[in-house]
């Protein structure tokens, strides 16, 4: 098994940030946003037309895992219970998120050509468009790198508290399906990689619900 990273170094996240596929930006500079009343007419051509561009190079969305968690009795889990839900909260919404794929497939290149040039041209409207865009994308390192941390974290809490066997069920479907180092610039090994998170996330939270379901009060 792969150990289950913890935060990075700022260092380890700059890098990361260069050498992100799929839909990826830096960071980019946004103006003042003024109430929609008082929306400055260009901007709102502007982002029409930004809506129209980044339309363009998209081909493929595909949907997330629908998580039903209420079938997770969380008040088994005593003290420790919102703090475990709200864990779980996050792991389902994260399932949800699609795969959101472009034309630009494996070529890095042509992708921060594209981005870099609808930045200079756009600018601020662009960056706004675009982060929301890539934030609702499960491709995007900083949405799915967090998600190992959160079982970790969701481990860690249990055994503080006591829960043993759980915690030596957790970890033996943590050793048994692999995840590894996903992929920058294969987007078919990336998404075999985060497929392989996805089943992390969905067998932890079914451990949880039979757990809870047979230990209920």
């Amino acid at each position: 098994m792969n150990e289950i990273r913890g935060e990075q170094s700022e260092a380890e996240q700059t890098k990361q940030q260069e050498t992100e596929p799929i839909l990826e930006t830096n960071e980019l500079k946004t103006e003042t946003e003024l109430p929609p009343e008082i929306e400055k007419p260009k901007d709102t051509e502007k982002q029409i037309e930004v809506e129209k561009e980044i339309e363009s190079i998209l081909v493929k969305e595909e949907p997330g895992i629908d998580y039903d968690i209420s079938s997770i009795d969380f008040s088994v889990f005593g003290d420790a219970e919102e703090s475990i839900r709200k864990i779980c909260d996050d792991l389902a919404e994260w399932l949800k998120i699609p795969y959101v794929y472009d034309k630009f497939g494996d070529d890095n290149e042509a992708r921060y050509a594209w981005r870099d040039g609808m930045g200079e041209k756009y600018g601020s409207v662009f960056g706004k468009k675009f982060g929301k865009l890539r934030k609702g994308n499960k491709f995007y390192d900083a949405i799915h790198s967090s998600q190992s941390l959160k079982l970790f974290t969701l481990s860690a809490l249990l055994e503080k508290n006591n829960f043993n066997d759980l915690v030596r069920q957790i970890r033996d479907v943590l050793n048994e399906i692999k995840v590894g180092d996903i992929p920058k610039d294969n987007v078919e090994e990336r998404r075999k990689s985060i497929g392989q998170l996805e089943k992390r996330v969905v067998a932890t939270l079914d451990l949880l619900a039979i757990y809870t379901q047979k230990n209920k009060k």
